[in-house]
């Protein structure tokens, strides 16, 4: 079949349009669809002025509003050093992460169980309800993120923890 000069302007459009269904194709395919479940589900977008959860800049869930109407109703337990006070921050920001879909489903929260180890300890100082967390829990950070009633999970690809570059806890922000 040969094509006539007319359909030749077509060629490049048809291409295109081709190109960017196998572009999404794979997009999908590779899981790398992000949503924003806590959100009702929104496209992360860019959010270069987040004064908090910085580093979420780039692709965040959250606006700098929504950060401030959800840490307001936070306490930050009895007692706790500035090291406690970086993972808890950190901890909130995951409503910023634009992978939360993968790790927040039907209203809860699935944190990585190396994650809750991580906090306990830099918490065990912090004092809840009168007592040491580290005293209460020792050093099982998985019962204590599920007291907050947070999920525990085994796999890093679907439950919440800390970037690789664990410098971002020095100033939590």
């Amino acid at each position: 079949m040969m094509l006539s000069h007319n359909h030749l302007p077509m060629i490049p459009s048809v291409l295109c349009f081709a190109l960017i269904l196998l572009a999404s194709a794979v997009h999908i395919a590779d899981g790398q669809q992000n949503f924003c479940s806590f959100f009702g589900n929104k496209s992360p977008s860019p959010q270069p002025g987040l004064e908090n959860c910085t580093w979420y800049r780039d692709s965040s869930c959250c606006v700098n509003e929504e950060i401030t109407s959800l840490f307001s109703g936070v306490d930050v337990p009895d007692r706790a050093n500035g090291n406690c006070r970086n993972y808890i921050n950190y901890l909130m920001c995951y409503v910023c992460d634009p992978r939360q879909n993968v790790f927040y489903d039907q209203e809860r929260l699935t944190v990585c169980a190396d994650f809750c180890n991580d906090l306990l300890s830099a918490c065990s100082d912090a004092v809840l309800k009168g007592e040491r967390l580290g005293t209460r829990y020792g050093t099982n950070g998985s019962a204590y993120c599920m007291d907050r009633r947070f999920q525990v999970g085994t796999a890093a690809e679907s439950c919440f923890t800390l970037a690789t570059d664990k410098r971002i806890l020095r100033g939590a922000g």
